[in-house]
């Protein structure tokens, strides 16, 4: 009875929060990050990767602004969303605990299938909404796997590569997308220095060193370009990585902390709190009970 109330709560402070996010899988160039959420309204600066978002239950309601205008339609069960890197979208989408499923893929892993099929291709088309029968299967394929076995990495990269190939082949382009540059660096490089292991052992300094140029021109030159100091984002990247880890079973908070570039747990679990609304355990909890 306990682990149902405590349950019931979760669900209650997410309708307040909005929002719980977690990457049951990361690739070398490629992550899956699984949102369970009462609706959403957040400003993306610079995207990263290419993303593929997927929504595999009741209709949602999604409204992209960006360069291309305003696109807004309900997304039903199956459908699809296909986003280049490098484009500045405001985002928002509604409904009551929707689950989104959303695939940040890598420029490298859509030039390497674009070439093992004879084709060039390192960018990807822009489509707000759309059906494709085998990419959705191979999408709720990926989606089942990361709700029943989120520690089968092989079977994980075996379906990203199908969804790869599929982009690849159908939707992939030549079309550049212009990168900025912060000091002599592209900023998709930079941002490379701060997600996963090595936003645990990369800080302002040696990130300013990265760019060859002072510590307070970087800060201000990130925040230009991507809307937020480079310490919120390092904090984000490190957290992130975390709730990948929280989702491996047997694994100690303290461990999680550590090898995630906090202090200790004590520090960790203030962070996580602060900045998920919820405590490492109950995160843990809900993406394990849902």
């Amino acid at each position: 009875m306990s682990h149902i109330l405590s349950r019931a709560r979760l669900f209650e402070d997410l309708e307040l929060q909005g929002m719980l996010t977690a990457r049951p899988f990361n690739g070398k160039d490629w992550s899956i990050e699984l949102n369970r959420s009462s609706g959403c309204s957040l400003q993306q600066p610079y995207r990263r990767y290419h993303v593929l978002s997927f929504f595999p239950e009741q209709a949602v309601k999604v409204v992209r602004n960006s360069r291309h205008g305003c696109d807004s339609a309900y997304f039903g069960r199956g459908e699809l969303g296909l986003y280049p890197a490098g484009e500045s979208e405001h985002i928002e989408w509604h409904g009551r605990l929707v689950e989104v499923m959303h695939l940040h893929i890598g420029g490298d892993l859509i030039e390497r299938h674009a070439l093992n099929a004879g084709i060039r291709g390192r960018h990807v088309k822009r489509i707000f909404r759309f059906q494709d029968s085998e990419l959705a299967q191979y999408a709720g394929a990926l989606y089942e796997l990361c709700r029943v076995w989120p520690q089968d990495q092989p079977a994980a990269d075996e379906l990203i590569n199908a969804i790869g190939s599929h982009i690849a082949r159908h939707y992939s382009t030549t079309s550049p997308n212009a990168e900025p540059v912060i000091g002599r660096i592209p900023i998709g490089k930079v941002l490379d220095s701060m997600h996963g292991p090595a936003s645990a052992s990369n800080n302002l300094d040696s990130l300013a060193e990265l760019t060859g140029i002072s510590k307070p021109t970087f800060h201000r030159l990130f925040r230009r370009l991507i809307g937020c100091g480079p310490h919120d984002y390092l904090l984000r990247s490190r957290l992130e990585m975390s709730k990948a880890q929280l989702q491996t079973a047997g694994r100690p908070i303290s461990s999680i902390a550590l090898d995630c570039g906090f202090y200790d747990q004590a520090h960790y679990t203030n962070a996580f709190r602060q900045r998920i609304g919820v405590s490492p355990t109950a995160f843990a909890e809900w993406f394990d009970t849902c």
